[in-house]
């Protein structure tokens, strides 16, 4: 019998428009969520471009909520352009998963990944962003999909998953 470890609940949404990615992130930061709980994930060109225009409110809300300062690879995309996401809390606990999930280093082979953000893949090429939050329990994770809702450019995409490790794996 396997180990189970913590539940995953993740909403996400599209964005096409910084000044909404700003509107959702302040929202969400006023309702009591974190940089922690956010990632932002996107070509390395989009997230370079909303990085350059957060000077201004609500768009330096961006820049406060999320650590722009490391972009880490996370799978390849189309046509050798990958998909990259802010550096935090929600991306390291993510690549852990996604690691042991495909027991290989390479993370396109893993489930987790290409799942959570393959529904997005079309408007990433047309340079969305796509917005992640974690919440530690289903009434949570429901006021961040409404958040995301109110400002996502796409319909607002929910997991939830607990990944069972075998006993003796280390997490």
């Amino acid at each position: 019998m396997g180990e189970v470890t913590e539940t995953f609940r993740l909403a996400s949404g599209v964005f096409y428009e910084p000044r909404k990615l700003g509107s959702a992130i302040a929202e969400l930061h006023a309702d009591g969520f974190t940089r922690r709980d956010m990632c932002l994930a996107g070509t390395r060109e989009a997230l370079g471009s909303v990085m350059q225009q957060t000077a201004t409110p609500p768009l330096s809300l961006i820049g406060k909520a999320l650590d722009y300062r490391q972009l880490r690879p996370l799978y390849p995309l189309f046509d050798n352009v990958e998909v990259v996401a802010t550096s935090g809390a929600l991306l390291r606990k993510l690549l852990k998963e996604a690691a042991w999930s495909s027991k290989e280093q390479e993370l396109s082979s893993s489930w987790l990944l290409p799942d959570l953000f393959g529904r997005f893949t079309d408007h990433m090429r047309q340079s969305a962003i796509v917005l992640l939050v974690s919440a530690a329990d289903s009434n949570l994770q429901h006021r961040s999909s409404r958040t995301l809702l109110r400002h996502s450019a796409h319909p607002v995409q929910t997991h939830e998953f607990t990944p069972t490790r075998p006993a003796g794996s280390r997490v």
